[in-house]
């Protein structure tokens, strides 16, 4: 199977400031030190067509068998190219780079070259993953997605201290962006994986999937708090303090009303399972 981003990119863009590029929160993180691309770009940047061709399976990753993929350059000059796998369970096989849940594989490609990576499940325990920069970035299942970022290069050649990669503690250990402001424009793409699954589902994903849920509500939360400590200051601005003092008591309720809803989902999702162990059981002894 074969993919041309080149026809097919238009339907898929999607804001790279929001998707490539890793907000900082908390506390300050050297890898942001090479983040600064997007807010120092021209008026005149863009973002262009990608000319890649992706060879592969259309990004359904088999939990037994690492998935191939290869992308290949059609462009009549040299280009940077990065594929980034951000997921709770997969990841990119023999990544060049790695940083929390997301693993990266990149290369200069010169015309009609080609790169190949694989993308497999994720070697270590999924019971304990790495969650360094989870808050940073958009998950909205275990699976996650694949990004493809594409532009003009001004390297010389492909080594790591080219890229501003370095394996010293506290620098850099993942690349995040390339100079757009140098060279105009940049291609983007974004696919969403999913598990080419006839097999089960195991427990540990089970294990996994709740382990999320419960990370993407905390996220939410903190999320809220920001935004509600931002509303609040503006608030301030403009209305008299009975009236700021009530709207945020019906957020207030609000809030809680949808927390007891999802405490709900959740211990309703509980008992559903345990039911389903306890039919599973039966049905062993009769058996």
């Amino acid at each position: 199977m074969s993919i041309d981003l080149c026809e097919n990119f238009a339907e898929a863009y999607i804001d790279p400031e929001k998707l490539i590029f890793e907000s900082l929160e908390g506390n300050y993180d050297p890898e942001y030190e090479y983040a600064n691309i997007v807010k120092g770009a021209s008026y005149d940047t863009y973002p262009a067509t990608l000319g890649l061709r992706v060879t592969g399976n259309q990004f359904q990753i088999s939990p037994g068998q690492p998935s191939k993929f290869s992308l290949k350059l059609v462009r009549s000059y040299c280009h940077d190219v990065i594929v980034e796998v951000h997921s709770l369970i997969f990841e990119i096989v023999n990544p060049r780079a790695r940083r929390g849940i997301t693993t990266q594989v990149f290369h200069r490609l010169g015309p009609n070259q080609t790169m190949d990576f694989e993308i497999g499940l994720k070697k270590q325990d999924l019971k304990n993953p790495d969650l360094k920069n989870f808050n940073n970035v958009h998950l909205t299942n275990i699976y996650g997605y694949l990004t493809i970022f594409e532009q003009a290069t001004h390297k010389w050649n492909d080594c790591d201290s080219s890229w501003g990669l370095t394996k010293e503690p506290g620098k850099l250990t993942r690349v995040l962006a390339l100079d757009q402001k140098e060279h105009g424009w940049y291609g983007f793409w974004k696919e969403r994986l999913v598990m080419n699954s006839a097999e089960n589902e195991t427990e540990e994903l089970k294990m996994l999937k709740r382990q999320f849920a419960e990370l993407l509500w905390k996220k939410m939360e903190r999320e809220e708090k920001n935004q509600y400590a931002k509303d609040r200051e503006n608030l301030k601005m403009y209305m008299q303090p009975e009236e700021c003092a009530k709207i945020q008591k019906k957020k207030q309720e609000r809030k809680e009303k949808a927390k007891k809803e999802a405490e709900k989902c959740h211990e309703e999702q509980m008992k559903k399972e345990k039911e389903e162990e306890k039919k599973k059981k039966k049905k062993c002894i009769i058996l």
